[in-house]
């Protein structure tokens, strides 16, 4: 069935998520002598008389805004300008993808015609990094189609003609020559090491017969779909990470499973895995994940020391066998997802080399068994994603956590009620290890926010904790000024005081610079709450609190520590603090 183009025009849905803190880090160019391919410098410049190990270096220190100068002195200077300028590439069907894209098949096309080698130095050997993530605009741009009401009003021949030509330019073309690129990706791009595949598309066998045949070492799928079952035909695929999301294609008139290609793609990169990131689509049977064979045949993971498990729903408990061993460092997984989960975990045991923790736990019922956690009094982080029912997270969990953590430096918990009792903030208070610390009542999702957080109570206890280096308070909200303001609208209604001796001027003020002047008000408010915080705490040395990320420092003039906003706005940074208290994607 023939992919629809107006597939690509839907944009990526990112909820509340927040990239503050987590900018993206371009890859590290390669050595001029790789990147030149044993070549000898052809200039005769000082610059090329250098130890390589030093003009590297050199190299990193050019501004980026230079590079494209310093590429036009001599084919030296550009082969090694190139090293970093295309160390990480992204196609996104601009008119430079399509350039590029050129570019890199004619120097596959010669190298297969010269035996691997080519004339001049080439740029697919300075490629460490790609990524395939369209954007909408250019599909939009390129084939004058989109989802507006003037499209859909236009004749349904012309538009039919153009979403057909979209189609075909798209995956018969563009796709393909990406395709073709991985095929001969070992001459082409003998450097690449790691493939992020964003766009949503239905991907064929010989799509992941290529990737394995590549010199990938880090491969992340996002919800890439198929519509056909098979397994990948290949003897090794020497993957270190994998981020894996294979969905089943919804427009597909026939039915299959996802199962057969996840776990031949497991199966065959399990003895180099280091790093598994495992999601699907939860309550669907064409996503049920197995690995069920002979007992003897089950695929054994010696290096993965990281795994993450998001929403998959498993037919059997073989793919927990499999990848739950002694070597883990780094968990995260809804215990109780299913009956399957929790008898697993009821009876797992302890995991030695157990460091991090993270609970997935969403609207689960208050009897959840606690046996696991009982059983690896180790960790040192330990974070509660979701909700938990409060009577659990109160009456068990956090005796539990006073009573047997004592290594516990990282601590996350979310509670499902509108309040924290003084009961749980007194369990709290009582790990002394504790270096880092996140609390938010109610779900961080929700436009709305109830719990009219207490400060000076929660100061109280917090300030027993000598180690407390970070802070972190999520769905905090407030009490506005005036009698009618309500905590769990404060962030949306944005209530002045009537009494306001400058009300007269707020209120004729338009709205945006109304809104700039409230946010403003906010962080004032905000910053006193964090310095009281930050006096009373001698080892604090950042906080987030009303949606405002802030660090601690010594004021150069009053020698007082004082809390300065990193940001001008408030933001749910969602990422940053899943990745502080759990772990970072490798």
């Amino acid at each position: 069935m023939p992919q629809d183009a107006l597939g690509l025009l839907l944009p990526m849905f990112s909820g509340s998520k927040s990239d503050f803190g987590t900018e993206h880090v371009p890859g590290l160019p390669l050595s001029f002598d790789r990147v030149n391919e044993g070549r000898p410098p052809v200039s005769t410049a000082p610059l090329f008389k250098l130890p390589v190990e030093i003009l590297n270096l050199v190299n990193l220190h050019v501004p980026a805004s230079s590079l494209a100068s310093f590429a036009l002195v001599n084919s030296d200077c550009r082969q090694l300008a190139r090293s970093r300028q295309f160390a990480s590439v992204k196609f996104d069907y601009s008119d430079v993808s399509y350039f590029l894209l050129h570019l890199l098949t004619t120097e596959v096309k010669e190298r297969v015609l010269s035996k691997g080698a080519t004339r001049k130095p080439s740029l697919g050997v300075c490629i460490r990094r790609i990524t395939v993530a369209t954007d909408p605009q250019w599909v939009s741009h390129r084939h004058q189609i989109s989802l507006t009401r003037a499209f859909a009003d236009l004749d349904e021949d012309l538009r039919d003609k153009r979403i057909a030509a979209a189609g075909k330019e798209f995956f018969g073309t563009y796709l393909s020559c990406i395709q073709c690129l991985l095929r001969y990706s070992r001459r082409g791009l003998p450097h690449l090491e790691l493939l992020d595949w964003g766009d949503k598309v239905v991907l064929s066998r010989s799509f992941f017969n290529e990737i394995a045949s590549s010199s990938i070492k880090h491969l992340k799928l996002h919800r890439v779909a198929i519509d056909e079952e098979f397994e990948v035909d290949s003897d090794a695929l020497s993957l270190r990470t994998l981020q894996l999301n294979i969905i089943w294609d919804f427009l597909s008139q026939k039915e299959g499973k996802t199962a057969p290609l996840c776990a031949s793609i497991l199966r065959l990169c399990a003895p180099t895995l280091e790093s598994l990131t495992w999601n699907g689509m939860m309550r669907s049977k064409t996503n049920l994940q197995t690995f069920a064979t002979d007992a003897l045949e089950l695929p054994a993971f010696p290096c993965l020391r990281f795994l993450r498990f998001g929403e998959l729903d498993l037919q059997d408990s073989s793919v927990l066998d499999c990848l739950i061993h002694d070597g883990l460092v780094a968990l995260e997984v809804d215990i109780a997802n299913s009956p399957i989960h929790t008898t697993f975990f009821k009876k797992r045991g302890k995991i030695p080399s157990l460091e991090t923790f993270v609970w997935d736990s969403y609207g689960r019922e208050e009897t959840q068994s606690l046996a696991f956690l009982r059983e690896n009094p180790q960790l040192s982080r330990l974070s509660i994603e979701g909700l938990m029912p409060t009577a659990l997270l109160e009456n068990e969990l956090l005796p539990l956590l006073s009573g047997s953590f004592q290594r516990l430096t990282s601590l996350s918990l979310a509670w499902e009620s509108n309040y924290i009792s003084a009961w749980a903030l007194k369990n709290i208070s009582s790990l002394k290890s504790l270096q880092q610390l996140h609390l938010c009542v109610g779900a961080r999702y929700e436009r709305r926010t109830y719990w009219a957080i207490n400060h000076k109570s929660v100061r109280g206890y917090l300030r027993k904790l000598p180690l407390l280096r970070k802070i972190a308070f999520s769905c905090d909200s407030y009490k506005g000024p005036n009698l009618d303001s309500e905590v769990e609208s404060y962030y949306e209604d944005r209530d002045w005081d009537l009494y306001d001796p400058d009300i007269i001027n707020i209120i004729t003020m338009d709205q945006a610079e109304r809104d700039r002047r409230w946010e403003q008000m906010h962080s004032r408010r905000m910053v006193t709450e964090a310095n009281k915080y930050a006096r009373m705490m001698g080892n604090l040395e950042w906080i987030y609190v009303g949606q405002l990320p802030m660090r601690i420092e010594k004021d150069l003039k009053t020698k007082e520590r004082i809390a300065i906003p990193l940001l001008e706005e408030r933001l749910s940074c969602w990422t940053l603090l899943k990745e502080m208290f759990g772990w970072k994607e490798m």
